[in-house]
């Protein structure tokens, strides 16, 4: 029995080697020249590091190396996948550098008609059939780019627009002004480098988001309070279960506290308050899809000569953040490199 897998990150890397050891045939397909998904180095900023901590970042049965960092790099994360090729014997199934067009089941609906060529051109196309298929291509394989009044005009006198994982080299935005529009992960993952070769770079989000630093007082890792079964009963499930169920009943005082003290020491270490950044609403709006933790580096104890200053001011659709970079020769002036 053959089946087709839909792109070599962690989700179709794991199911390739599991359905290899239960004996089919797999191919595993995938755009990008190396396996990876959104860590590969077509896909990688500079600044780019995990969200997840080793320890609950890596599949069961290849632990992270031992000698990687807690919060390991984008190039790290893709050459341990590259380590789970090689340990299980994936190389063979996969065809990288080759883009999926169409899948289409057959009309009996016994099998699946992939249609594939090589990554960026048009030709020559290859037609084969599949029994079942595996579209493991995640959310985040084609950036999104919005459509701003006035881009063809930007693009026309030189300027560029780039999606985060479009980003590769930062070199090019040397001297530049720069804008970052967003305020999740990626944006400050990216402003964070950006700054340290941009003449300005601005930062504009529509909404502000709590942040997290990776270790509370500099000491104590966040996961031992939020990535617990006791730190995740205090964000509301849309099922209640147990103790939850006393949590968001007659302990929901003792919830608010708990977690409204986690915020109060972040907004102090990330200086949030001091830099007009604290978010409307209360910090247990910080569990949405994710926890945001704050970029590491973002944050210096105190500025020295030559380091970015920081400046917000707030518009009624929008945030705006500014790190303006002084010549070298200046004397530092008094806000930390902070978003």
């Amino acid at each position: 029995m053959r089946i087709a897998v839909v792109g070599a990150g962690f989700a179709g890397l794991s199911a390739a080697k599991v359905l290899r050891q239960s004996g089919f045939d797999v191919t595993v397909f995938e755009k990008a020249p190396d396996v990876g998904g959104v860590w590969s180095r077509t896909r990688r900023y500079p600044g780019l590091r995990t969200q997840n901590d080793k320890g609950t970042y890596h599949l069961s049965d290849l632990p992270m190396p031992a000698h990687y960092p807690q919060w390991p790099t984008g190039e790290q994360v893709q050459q341990y996948l590259e380590s789970y090729v090689d340990m299980f014997g994936l190389g063979v199934a996969l065809r990288l550098a080759t883009e999926v067009v169409s899948a289409e089941l057959v009309d009996d609906e016994t099998g699946w008609l992939l249609t594939s060529r090589p990554a960026g051109a048009q030709a020559p196309m290859t037609l084969e059939r599949y029994d079942h298929l595996v579209v493991a291509n995640g959310i985040f394989s084609e950036p999104l780019v919005p459509s701003f009044e006035g881009r063809a005009d930007f693009t026309a006198a030189g300027g560029r627009v780039l999606a985060a994982g479009e980003l590769h080299d930062l070199a090019a935005a040397r001297g530049k002004n720069v804008l970052v529009v967003g305020y999740g992960k990626s944006s400050c993952d990216v402003a964070v480098p950006l700054s340290d070769v941009a003449t300005q770079t601005h930062v504009v989000a529509r909404e502000l988001l709590w942040k997290m630093p990776r270790k509370l007082g500099g000491a104590l890792n966040y996961k031992y309070l939020l990535l617990t079964r006791m730190g995740e009963a205090l964000f509301r499930y849309l099922n209640l279960k147990g103790f939850e169920r006393f949590l968001h009943g007659p302990g929901d005082g003792l919830r608010r506290t708990l977690l409204d003290s986690v915020g109060s020491v972040a907004t102090r270490q990330l200086k949030l308050r001091e830099l007009g950044l604290v978010p409307n609403g209360t910090f247990q709006d910080i569990a949405r899809s994710t926890v945001s933790l704050a970029t590491e580096g973002a944050s210096s104890a105190s500025p020295t000569a030559g380091s970015p200053s920081i400046g917000t001011r707030r518009s009624p659709n929008s945030w705006s953040t500014m790190v303006d970079r002084p010549p070298a020769s200046a004397t530092a002036r008094c806000s930390p490199r902070t978003w």
